[in-house]
């Protein structure tokens, strides 16, 4: 019981040090089960395993997918960064402005975008410059206009 707590008090000092920054994450890869329940998501390029929280319908567990959204350090008994708003679509051919990724580009792909935009999203990043701003959104409405 004691080193439980223990372990607890150390993931939230390890959390609330590192919960001050979020970068924007963007990757392949396939959600595995981890410890104590946790859903991980392990990218292709083996850079460290994040937790995605539950899985969302329609994948599941072994789906290789992507994953978009914000990357910052969170309170868990999975000692792993979090992703937080997640954007999960199928991984495969990239098309920038396909921003939900389900391979058709259409006008939810830019109120998707708009959306995440606003909400402070990092993976509406467009022009991955670790930071949201005006030039993201005009980098997108000409991407999405180009097409794919």
């Amino acid at each position: 019981m004691i080193l439980r707590i223990s372990v607890l008090v150390a993931a939230v000092a390890m959390g609330l040090a590192a919960a001050a920054s979020a970068e924007p994450y963007d990757k392949c890869g396939t959600y595995a089960h981890g410890l104590d329940g946790c859903v991980l998501f392990q990218p292709d390029d083996a850079s460290g395993n994040v937790l995605a929280g539950a899985v969302p319908s329609p994948f599941q567990i072994g789906d290789h997918v992507r994953l978009r959204g914000d990357r910052q350090g969170c309170v868990s008994f999975c000692f792993v960064d979090c992703v937080q708003s997640p954007v999960v679509t199928v991984c495969g051919p990239t098309c920038a402005a396909d921003f939900d990724g389900n391979g058709t580009l259409n006008t939810a792909d830019l109120f998707a975008f708009l959306a995440a935009w606003f909400a402070g999203n990092l993976s509406a990043d467009f022009d991955h410059s670790g930071a949201l701003a005006v030039t993201d959104i005009f980098g997108f409405i000409g991407a999405w206009f180009d097409g794919c």
